[in-house]
């Protein structure tokens, strides 16, 4: 049986068609939709950088994601998908070892490769080993989610050769946030 799939979609609407997208690929390739995160074996995060606040709350939902007992304890995957992988790369994946994979916008139609190359999670068999960390992948650390500042201050000094200077300095020149209320839209 295909592991079930939960997405976790910050940010505007645009994330939340790309979401349905692949999570429309990733069930026309037979992999199940889980109920929620808590129950899912891999939990794909949409997210934003738009803004700081967007970035911020991208962060936060990783390490809440993080959180869950099963990718605590090694049961599940992270991948991280969207404006992140997109704006941040490589320090993002250098920052974050706990996730599994990072998809950038241009390669969510890809999000099935993705997911089939993920390690096995449990044993073939189906059997007494079924629910069991597999040796490919140990228990995920929880350091980073512990202190997320750790994360933040690369991201934050980041240049981007279209816009100069650090991305704390250039949110505040952005204007007033359009789209999305303060407290965002999310969908598990």
């Amino acid at each position: 049986m295909r592991p079930a799939v939960a997405f976790i979609t910050l940010g505007c609407a645009k994330n939340e068609v790309d979401s349905d997208k692949m999570c429309a690929r990733a069930l026309a390739a037979g992999y199940r939709e889980a109920r929620g995160p808590a129950e899912a074996d891999v939990v794909v995060v949409n997210t934003c950088s738009f803004i700081t606040e967007a970035t911020d709350e991208s962060i936060a939902a990783i390490f809440e994601a993080l959180a869950l007992e099963r990718l605590a304890a090694g049961r599940a995957h992270l991948v991280v998908a969207g404006c992140m992988p997109s704006r941040y790369g490589e320090a993002l994946s250098a920052g974050l070892p706990e996730a599994a994979a990072f998809v950038p916008c241009a390669d969510e139609h890809d999000i099935v490769t993705v997911l089939d190359s993920l390690p096995p999670l449990w044993a073939e068999d189906g059997g007494e080993g079924r629910g069991r960390p597999s040796a490919t992948r140990p228990p995920v650390s929880l350091g980073l989610c512990q202190d997320r500042r750790r994360l933040r201050p690369p991201l934050h000094l980041l240049h981007d050769p279209a816009h100069p200077g650090p991305l704390s300095q250039r949110a505040g020149r952005r204007g007033r946030r359009r789209g999305r209320g303060a407290g965002g839209r999310r969908r598990a």
